[in-house]
């Protein structure tokens, strides 16, 4: 790869990094903005939002770091091997998140925890199909 072509391809990747970072800075504001504005309505409520958001956003924190990290083009095994390690990673991550939730935290609403949950997991899929639109 020639100093130009490298250079070209770094500064792409640093573009891509970038968004992958807006995107999660934009799940944590879904996270926890909801649940700010519900703050003075219902605590539980409030508190139920934003540990179903976080819950979402926190493990895909470890998979964008993953993502982001530099690679090399002949290193495509380990590159796929890093995916689907943080994939597995962020399963257990998620998993372990909710059954520390569903112990320690009392009260609790489960529908307002797990619609949010679904809703902050479903923002990097709305992100870029507005994106590529």
């Amino acid at each position: 790869m020639s100093h130009a072509t490298g250079a070209k391809f770094a500064t792409m990747f640093e573009r891509e990094r970038a968004r992958v970072y807006k995107i999660l800075l934009l799940q944590y504001l879904f996270a926890l903005l909801p649940a700010l504005l519900l703050l003075p309505v219902n605590g539980v409520w409030s508190g139920s939002l934003a540990l179903g958001g976080l819950l979402a956003a926190i493990p895909n924190t470890l998979v964008a770091r993953a993502a982001t990290v530099a690679y090399r083009a002949d290193d495509l095994r380990q590159v796929v091997g890093r995916f689907y390690g943080a994939q597995m990673q962020k399963l257990l991550l998620t998993g372990l998140l909710f059954a520390v939730v569903f112990y320690r935290v009392e009260p609790l609403n489960e529908w307002l925890l797990f619609g949010s949950f679904i809703a902050v997991s479903l923002v990097p899929a709305l992100i870029i199909h507005v994106l590529n639109s």
